[in-house]
């Protein structure tokens, strides 16, 4: 008979209910004077923490991280069982005012610059806006970017115990703040943006608690600057909880609990002479706004919520936006008022005119989409007006490609421009910063650390070896970065459109590169045998060479079969890039066996989760949880939303996994042990270190 022992054998069911929810529209944020007044009730405190000590000064001993509740044995957290109808208009509270820091952040050649936080931070990497911003802001200076943000992270690095060498539930209380001073100290920072607040505000700890441990850790990183540049540091506030309406909280009571901790930082930047970012008032919503949701659950910022957050974070620490605007006048010279480009050389003949232009910078490119005016005008890189045109249609060209077609009368109020040969370069800069930040995340946060340096690495070798050698390729990123980053002179011709069809250049044909296809080796399998009960039978439903590692599959409504498939499991080498796929097997002679394969999805980092439903399928990947999906109906999925982040990865064989809908209409989903997990949820931060 198999026993098993009881000692820390934890599993429980975690079930998520994501189904239904009704997604509002956010508007533009301001910077308003006054904000509505809820109700004064206190944030409820779902998972209670144990009381850890206050951490003494600075140089005595770091403060103890209280250890999380196992989610199994956590109170139920209080909600609310239906919104409150609107009634009259609340009485306002007023916020303290912080005056904008005149002094300019500026930035010198070999910062290391280190973003530290909790899932603000984290998430930031993933879109490199405020990373793009500050470089286009320098050119010519070689600048070093480390995020080392973590989901459901506080200043006492509570949710970084996963680096240690211990097995969940061997390591000292306060394995995550030692972990985070390990971190600090190797990146040796010059420059700290520090984004905590968000995790603080949900997880029960106290405020009182939340100041002291920022004291401490601004104390470490003083301790630990960079010796060669001075110490600036940039202090974050923490967003607004978002009114999204449907099921989600309105962040009333919320937004109590963030304005307090809002006040602390800002006392603190006042204190320490930091640039601080007040993202709580820039990022708020103001209500019939026609601009998007900035956030994708009330907390976590969206794409367009980065860019806006990026824009607020560059003109708090004392830089102009890199937009441009030039307006050319009937008798063809440049009008006063212009700003962010040089113009030269210009000449007009009625209707048509020609000019050199340089950009003072590379634009603020926003990148996502854009499906309103009121997007496309708001994160335009420019605006060029041009006076006293015949009433037609006319195209702006820059070095010979087209930038823009538009009416003569939107020409005379001043086009929003969005395109061009400086955009291209902008997009290309970004994308090296997406995929450096990818590449330090492996080397600072490696998947499978169990086996590199953990408990369990005399199991596979000396992996740990792979480790620096990602410190060359993030090398090589950040050159490609420095080499991008400049502007240059363009030829802008503006002329009728009908004239621009007739002496416009040919499309060129994309460029085909020979692409060698390795063709697998496959030969089919001996079946297995089974012992099958009576009236059973089993049959080969798919045998596929391109599968590399299938980890989980399930069947959807239609019959199709949808595959977690990896290339990169048990984790990923030095300079290679996550290139994972969700692969869905067909039957569609109705003869048993699937005859047709789609890829869903690619470029995923080591799905081992997966379940159709809700018009996509829902991936566990690394430290998120993803509904991915296919909008325009070629097969394939464009579009990829984050559900839920935070999930450790410390054994890629027990990371999140066996996604499946219940009777009840959730999804459930597992963890199993050595994995610990700080989520950080609209209602609470979840924590749980083992399986469940």
């Amino acid at each position: 008979m198999l026993t098993m022992k009881p000692i820390r054998f934890l599993y429980f069911l975690v079930a998520i209910s994501i189904a239904g929810q009704a997604l509002g529209q956010a508007p533009k944020p301001p910077v308003p004077k006054e904000l509505p007044q809820p109700k004064q009730q206190t944030v409820s405190k779902p998972v209670p923490l144990n009381v850890a000590p206050k951490p003494t000064p600075p140089k005595a001993k770091p403060p103890a991280a209280s250890k999380p509740v196992p989610l199994g044995q956590a109170t139920k957290p209080k909600t609310k069982p239906s919104r409150k109808p609107a009634t009259s208009l609340k009485p306002r509270r007023t916020l303290k005012s912080f005056p904008r820091k005149q002094k300019k952040l500026n930035l010198i050649g070999g910062d290391q610059i280190m973003l530290v936080g909790d899932g603000l931070i984290e998430q930031m990497q993933k879109y490199g806006y405020l990373e793009y911003r500050l470089t286009v802001q320098n050119q010519g200076k070689s600048l070093h970017f480390r995020n080392i943000g973590w989901t459901g992270d506080t200043p006492a690095g509570i949710a970084r115990d996963g680096l240690g060498t211990r097995q969940a539930g061997h390591e000292p209380a306060n394995e995550g703040w030692l972990q985070l001073q390990k971190q600090i100290a190797e990146i040796k920072p010059s420059v700290a943006i520090i984004g905590y607040g968000m995790a603080s505000s949900l997880d029960g700890s106290s405020l009182e608690k939340f100041k002291a441990d920022y004291q401490t850790l601004i104390a470490h990183i003083k301790a630990n600057a960079q010796k060669k540049n001075p110490l600036r540091l940039v202090f974050l506030a923490p967003i607004s909880h978002e009114d999204l309406g449907g099921k989600l909280p309105d962040g009333e009571e919320h937004n109590i609990a963030l304005e307090k901790y809002r006040e602390v930082i800002g006392d603190l930047a006042a204190e320490h002479d930091a640039w601080f970012v007040d993202l709580y008032r820039f990022l708020k919503r103001r209500p019939g706004s026609s601009l998007p949701q900035l956030t994708r659950d009330g907390i976590h910022l969206n794409e367009y919520g980065y860019w806006t957050m990026a824009a607020a974070t560059e003109f708090s620490v004392g830089y102009l936006s890199s937009t441009f605007r030039f307006s050319v006048l009937e008798d063809g010279k440049e009008r006063d008022g212009g700003y962010g480009i040089k113009l030269s050389n210009i000449s007009r003949s009625g209707d048509r005119f020609t000019l050199s232009g340089q950009m003072d910078a590379l634009p603020p490119l926003f990148d996502g989409e854009k499906r309103t005016d009121a997007v496309r005008d708001r994160t335009s890189i420019g605006r060029i007006q041009v006076q006293g045109l015949s009433e037609d249609r006319f195209t702006l060209v820059a070095d010979g490609k087209e930038v823009l077609t538009s009416p003569s009368t939107e020409w005379g109020n001043g086009a929003f421009i969005d395109a061009g040969p400086d955009i291209e370069i902008g997009k290309k800069i970004r994308k090296l910063i997406v995929d450096k930040n990818e590449l330090y995340f492996h080397r600072s946060r490696p998947q499978n650390q169990a086996y590199l340096w953990g408990f369990r690495k005399h199991e596979q070798g000396n992996n740990f070896k792979e480790i620096p050698m990602f410190d060359p390729l993030i090398k090589e990123k950040e050159q490609e970065i420095n080499g991008l980053n400049k502007t240059q002179s363009r030829k802008y011709e503006f002329m009728k459109t009908s004239k621009w069809e007739e002496i416009k250049p040919a499309d060129e044909p994309e460029p085909t590169k020979e692409v060698a296809i390795e063709q697998k080796s496959f030969k089919p399998q001996p079946l297995p045998k089974f012992n099958l009960g009576d009236g059973l039978e089993i049959q080969l439903f798919a045998q596929n060479p391109h599968l590399a590692k299938p980890i989980q599959m399930n069947f959807d409504a239609r019959g199709r079969l949808w595959v977690a498939s990896s290339e990169v499991y048990p984790q990923i080498l030095p300079g290679q890039m996550a290139t994972d796929k969700v692969i869905i097997l067909e039957d569609t002679n109705n003869d048993g066996q699937a005859d047709k394969s789609t890829v869903f999805a690619d470029n995923l980092l080591i799905p081992t989760g997966i379940e159709p439903g809700d018009g996509g399928v829902y991936v566990g990947q690394s430290t998120e949880l993803l509904h991915l999906k296919d909008t325009d109906g070629d097969g394939k999925a464009d579009e990829s939303k984050v559900i839920a982040a935070g999930f450790g990865t410390e054994d890629t064989h027990h990371i999140l996994h066996t996604l499946r809908w219940g009777f009840d209409g959730r999804l459930y989903f597992n963890q199993s042990i050595y994995i610990r997990t700080h989520m950080e949820t609209p209602h609470e931060v979840l924590r749980l270190e083992s399986g469940g």
